[in-house]
């Protein structure tokens, strides 16, 4: 792994961790969200939707952190980072461009890892 990866990598799980802790421990002072997202963030709460994503969050972080299965960290990633992308444009955009960014790091991640994924995509007869 690159040193330009392994940064990556590192960023990317110290803030899925981070954020994952913050969505049940509520460390960080965020600003108020517009009432929709506040909506729809308590509904995910009361499903217990909510905790099972940050619980995923937590368990991919640690697994970049800890540079073992990096591939497998990154498919769970990448539909939670679609959700967010969504939800920030959608609901509250001016947490976008971090969004935004947390998604360019996982590309850069997922196109470091290709050779690993290129299986995936095979047909078989």
């Amino acid at each position: 792994m690159s040193i330009g990866s392994r940064v990556a990598a590192i960023a990317l799980g110290l803030t899925f961790v981070a954020f994952g802790l913050d969505g049940v421990l509520h460390f960080f002072p965020l600003p108020p969200l517009p009432e929709r997202a506040s909506f729809v963030i308590g509904v995910l709460v009361s499903y217990r939707v909510f905790y099972a994503v940050k619980a995923l969050e937590i368990a991919s972080g640690l697994l970049l952190l800890s540079n073992r299965f990096v591939t497998l960290a990154l498919g769970l990633l990448a539909p939670i980072l679609f959700n967010i992308v969504w939800f920030d444009a959608n609901l509250d955009p001016r947490s976008l461009p971090v969004a935004l960014a947390l998604c360019g790091l996982e590309a850069y991640l997922l196109w470091t890892r290709r050779q690993h994924l290129w299986p995936l995509l095979a047909v078989r007869s």
